[in-house]
């Protein structure tokens, strides 16, 4: 395979010359699918290049899929406080669209291209899949998206009512997108089920049985709601798994999460 690190998606100068850069990890041959995948942390950490308990966790998931014939652009995108949660949203997007139009170029398959992301990075290729604006600012149909894999995700729904009711916290979401805003709007404005119709792509949703009750039901809230909508959803706990083992686990062989993904990866 081969490891292309540190590809500029966005160019000029208002660009990042550290966060508006991917690793792609392509295998050899052509036609192959590829996977975008967005890095957890907060939206106020994280990195493409993370190390956690002596793993770079997301290069080791880059060369995972690549050594499954599925080509992976690992992203970075720019971090609160630094910038909105929107910003957050364009910057994905706009990786997604420079994968789009370049990773043909590398032996990968436009038609093929999936999201996927851990916690934060899961709400966000979440976002970027279903509310059709963030590609259209890109020149692009949010149909270009084969298929969604959500790990162990957060803030699909934020209310008072929904996250009192369902184990979450109104202030740690509070603190990072209200940005002054005392009215509460901003909690529908991040909320993103409200997206959710039969134009959805399919989705693959996992979390880990020993991850706190919040991520449980932000899961299957999104889930519910998928179905619902008639879009192709698949959902699955991973036994006996944390927050962080959820991750972990997406670059081993025979555990639950790559095997799941595996297998929703090559079905489309």
């Amino acid at each position: 395979m081969r490891e292309i690190r540190d590809i500029a998606y966005r160019d000029g100068p208002d660009a990042d010359p550290k966060k508006h850069r991917l690793d792609l990890y392509a295998p050899e041959g052509q036609g192959w699918p590829v996977v975008v995948f967005v890095h957890g942390g907060g939206w106020d950490s994280g990195d493409k290049s993370s190390v956690v308990h002596g793993v770079a966790l997301y290069a080791d998931i880059g060369l995972f899929f690549a050594a499954h014939d599925i080509g992976t652009a690992v992203i970075n995108y720019r971090l609160l406080p630094k910038v909105s949660w929107r910003e957050q949203i364009r910057d994905v997007a706009g990786a997604v669209a420079w994968v789009h139009r370049n990773v043909a170029n590398y032996g990968g398959d436009p038609k093929r291209l999936f999201l996927a992301g851990h916690s934060a990075g899961a709400q966000l290729a979440t976002r970027v899949a279903l509310d059709p604006d963030p590609l259209k600012a890109e020149g692009l149909s949010k149909k270009i998206i084969a298929g969604v894999i959500a790990v162990s995700g957060a803030g699909y729904e934020v209310s008072r009512e929904t996250l009192s009711t369902r184990g979450g916290r109104w202030a740690y979401f509070e603190r990072r997108f209200a940005l002054g805003d005392t009215t509460g709007a901003w909690a529908r404005e991040v909320s993103l089920l409200r997206f959710v119709d039969e134009s959805a792509p399919p989705f693959l949703i996992l979390y880990g049985s020993a991850e706190p009750k919040g991520f449980h039901q932000q899961s299957e809230s999104l889930a519910e709601r998928l179905k619902a909508a008639g879009a192709g959803v698949k959902r699955a706990a991973l036994p006996h798994r944390d927050h962080v083992q959820t991750a972990l686990d997406l670059s081993r062989d025979e555990t639950a999460a790559t095997q799941e993904m595996i297998e929703f990866l090559r079905s489309r």
